[in-house]
Parts: C-alpha cells; sequence; structure tokens
C-alpha cells in the first residue's frame, strides 16, 4: 500500500525532495500529480496516526505514550512541510 511507502519513507529520516521525486517517478507520477497525492497521503497519515490513539484509549492502553508521541511526531513533521505550513496559514 502506498501509505504504508510513505510512512517508511518519512520513519527512515530521508523525507526530502530528492527522494520525494524519486518516489514519484516510481509511480510514474510527473510532480503536480505526486503533489495532489502528497496532500491526501499526508492527511490519511495524520488522521491514521489519531485513530491509532483513539484504538489504544480503548483496546491497548499500555500503547498510549508511545502512540500520542507517535501522532505528536507526525502532527509536527506535516506543521514543517510546506504543505503543512499552507493549510495552517489559509483562513
Amino acid at each position: 500500500m502506498i501509505i504504508e511507502l510513505f510512512i517508511d519513507i518519512m520513519d527512515a529520516g530521508v523525507m526530502n525532495d530528492a527522494y520525494l521525486q524519486a518516489f514519484a517517478g516510481g509511480y510514474g507520477m510527473d510532480k503536480s500529480a505526486f503533489e495532489q497525492l502528497r496532500v491526501e497521503l499526508e492527511a490519511y497519515l495524520l488522521l491514521k496516526s489519531f485513530d491509532l490513539v483513539r484504538w489504544a484509549i480503548d483496546r491497548r492502553p499500555s500503547s498510549i505514550n508511545h502512540l500520542a508521541q507517535r501522532a505528536r511526531e507526525i502532527w509536527h513533521w506535516l506543521q514543517s512541510t510546506s504543505l503543512g505550513a499552507q493549510a495552517s496559514a489559509s483562513p
């Protein structure tokens, strides 16, 4: 699944433009097509991270701290990206 690959890239700490272009190229996408997909991937990634926190609250309280920290990291990472900055600047 493409989102899992996106998460692996983020986890590896290599989320830079060159790597993202190689990622997009591997799927046969040009930059504009990838940027459209990237918005959706980032939104899904954030939603998934907070849903995991909700799941931990209900099903595995011992994982709450770890998953909440992960959700915070994703939130901060998205805020530092150009797309995250654009979204927070919108009215």
